[in-house]
């Protein structure tokens, strides 16, 4: 079990054991075994709600693992929180080597590019052999003025209310990153599937404000490019989610934020998108998962949701 600690002088990961083996045992004995790992980059102070996940089977020594935790200034509130786009609390990923007693990560990358979910549990299955994770979604991206961009209607205090698409972790062919993608069984359960094209210029509305949206791309590298998508909720007064991948990789705009910052994955040029609306909630996934990104409407409800999808006339769709 792990357990996120906090400390002036950097965040802490602390893990514990327990001898017993039965699930209805697990509620005593628990045994302090140390400090897993430790961050101290960037003024951080809480490792908050740590995920400690294999990658395959957890008694091979050649194993690789997941760390996961939200990066948090914790308590001691004169130490900056956010990056240069203004997102707070970002969950980091590391993959890398777990002995038994402290973990090394051999990389790292961001969960949700976005910063809109966070705390991620889950579990490695061993007759599927696969890893299990769900995170909760929150609008707490930014200061209360920057998400509900000074409108007195939209109350902006919401937290963590809902749930993530449930995912899974894969590394990559290659070892190098991780991907982070909703289970396929998904499609299983959907209604059945009504093919809809998106035309340029031309707004389709989600009557039941859901629904899935795929993209594929075949990018000319000796011209500029751009791919341009318009998700309009229902109670901001026209302003919209703008959804973006260019020159400088994938781009997200709250255009109701007072500050419009961008939320970013530089230089990453997918292939292949799919977007996952639910009411107020977008989930982004960039060639299964290896970017991804989610993100909750503020003062969100069955009412208030994303209406409308729109295709940007003179981008590429």
């Amino acid at each position: 079990m792990t357990v996120g600690g906090e400390r002036k002088d950097g965040g802490v990961v602390l893990l514990y054991k327990n001898k017993n083996k039965r699930a209805d045992q697990l509620d005593r004995d628990w045994e302090y075994q140390g400090v897993l790992y430790e961050d101290k980059r960037d003024g951080l102070r809480v490792c908050e709600c740590p995920l400690l996940i294999a990658l395959g089977d957890p008694l091979n020594a050649n194993t690789e693992w997941v760390l996961s935790y939200v990066s948090d200034k914790g308590s001691y509130s004169t130490i900056p929180g956010r990056d240069a786009e203004g997102r707070e609390r970002m969950n980091a990923l590391f993959v890398g080597h777990f002995d038994g007693k402290k973990f090394v990560p051999r990389f790292e990358q961001k969960t949700d590019f976005v910063g809109g979910s966070f705390a991620y549990q889950g579990f490695y299955d061993k007759q599927s052999g696969r890893s299990y994770v769900i995170g909760w979604i929150w609008n707490n991206i930014g200061s209360i003025a920057d998400r509900t961009g000074g409108d007195p209607n939209i109350d902006g205090r919401d937290g963590a209310t809902s749930l993530t698409l449930t995912k899974e972790f894969v590394l990559s062919e290659n070892g190098q990153y991780l991907m982070v993608r909703p289970l396929p069984e998904f499609a299983s359960l959907r209604e059945k599937k009504q093919p809809r094209v998106i035309i340029k210029g031309e707004k389709l509305r989600l009557v039941k404000g859901q629904a899935e949206l795929v993209f594929e791309f075949s990018w000319d590298n000796g011209r500029e490019e751009t791919f341009e998508l318009h998700l309009t909720p229902t109670h901001t007064n026209g302003k919209k989610l703008e959804f973006r991948i260019g020159n400088n990789g994938i781009e997200l705009k709250r255009t109701w934020v007072t500050s419009n910052q961008r939320l970013v994955v530089y230089n990453a040029m997918p292939t292949k998108m799919r977007i996952f609306i639910d009411l107020d909630t977008v989930e982004y996934f960039a060639d299964e998962g290896r970017w991804s990104g989610t993100i909750r409407l503020p003062d969100a409800s069955k009412e208030k949701r994303i209406g409308t999808v729109e295709g940007i006339p003179g981008r590429r769709i």
